[in-house]
């Protein structure tokens, strides 16, 4: 590989990983305010 695709993959692999990122908080994030919800539901 040339350093210009080497540095076009290290692009590439960095945005996959910010993109991971971002989703596996949403997703906590939505799993958090699920579980209180339910809490909410249980309690009432």
């Amino acid at each position: 590989m040339t350093k210009e695709q080497l540095i076009e993959h290290d692009e590439q692999l960095v945005d996959t990983l910010t993109a991971i990122s971002v989703i596996s908080k949403q997703l906590a994030k939505k799993i958090k305010e699920d579980e209180q919800y339910e809490q909410n539901e249980t309690t009432e």
